[in-house]
């Protein structure tokens, strides 16, 4: 098994901008967008096929063990980095549940360190799943993820009858000092050949989402963690779609105060960080990886950061986002 091999190397990676890890007391609940990551398990999956028959062939499937082999080694590195340790940590564009398992088995030290994981349901035409990892110590109380089975009666998803392709989905967590909240995470239809239509459905899925938080928030805080696909503020057709995409996440449209919800990503957007940096043409440099929180979940937060060093830029197009947290308010 690999392990000390992720340890090692680790030590040798020199962090671009990092906050150091949690601070005593507190909880540190991440998101992170890992690039394709679905598609680092092709060797897995391919176990037991028989042997190509040509060694043209032979050499294609080492090649492709090579490659998810360093894929994979490039992600446990990122997440065994102890200035980021998140205790629990939402992934998207992730695989399935054996493919994750056989990750933490390959990699023991993530194994270990993440006893609890978890890949939820979603309709992803392209195998793209939504994701937990959990510390040892926390536990999940109950799970809220019907929303990828509610219809599109508006037809704004061209691939599914389904609104809802990556997401939502939530956990009530219970932490290893008996205090609970929900914490969740999503993947926003992309701004993949956007328009007004595909920004339409963008909105839908944000509405709906922020109705289910405002139920969940009267059980316990909420925290939505997730690629959001989108920026603060008004975007190229979100006025015609029907309004600013994260304004109506946080339910900020609405008539009744107490349904609002806060960004708390939104001071380091304004600061101009960057949670997304993909393709080639620079225009796609925003933040578009947010955490939102209902109003209880707000007050509890201590620490708002990005985690970026030279292996999250190399596993990823997108960079881990974090908050610390301290449940227990005096």
């Amino acid at each position: 098994m690999r392990t000390l091999l992720v340890t090692l190397l680790s030590l040798f990676v020199t962090s671009a901008v990092t906050a150091g890890p949690p601070a005593e007391g507190t909880i540190r609940i991440a998101t992170w967008n890992i690039e394709n990551w679905n598609d680092h398990f092709q060797a897995f999956r391919d176990k037991d096929l028989p042997e190509p028959a040509t060694e043209e062939g032979r050499e294609q499937r080492r090649q492709e063990r090579f490659q998810n082999m360093e894929d994979n080694w490039e992600v446990a590195v990122v997440l065994l980095d102890p200035d980021f340790a998140p205790d629990i940590l939402l992934t998207q564009e992730g695989c399935s549940q054996e493919e994750l398992d056989h990750f933490a088995q390959e990699w023991e030290e993530v194994g270990q360190t993440y006893p609890t994981r978890v890949v939820f349901p979603g309709n992803s035409g392209r195998g793209q799943m939504l994701q937990l990892l959990m510390r040892d110590g926390f536990r999940i109380i109950k799970t809220n993820n019907d929303l990828h089975l509610v219809p599109d009666t508006r037809d704004l998803n061209p691939r599914s009858d389904r609104l809802f392709g990556r997401g939502p989905a939530f956990v009530l967590v219970e932490t290893p000092d008996g205090d609970r909240f929900w914490v969740g995470t999503t993947h926003q239809k992309s701004k993949g050949g956007n328009s007004i239509e595909v920004t339409q459905w963008r909105m839908a899925e944000a509405t709906m989402t922020h109705a289910l938080m405002v139920e969940l928030a009267k059980e316990a805080p909420v925290f939505l963690l997730g690629d959001m696909n989108d920026e603060i503020g008004f975007q190229e057709y979100e006025l015609p779609a029907g309004g600013d995409v994260m304004a109506a996440l946080a339910g900020l449209h609405n008539r009744d105060a107490a349904d609002d919800f806060v960004i708390v990503t939104r001071d380091l957007a304004m600061q101009g960080v960057i949670t997304y940096s993909g393709y080639w043409r620079d225009r796609f440099r925003s933040f578009i990886d947010h955490i939102v929180a209902d109003q209880a979940g707000a007050k509890l937060v201590k620490n708002t950061d990005v985690f970026d060093n030279t292996w999250v830029r190399v596993a990823s197009d997108h960079v881990p986002v974090y908050i610390d947290v301290v449940p227990a308010v005096p």
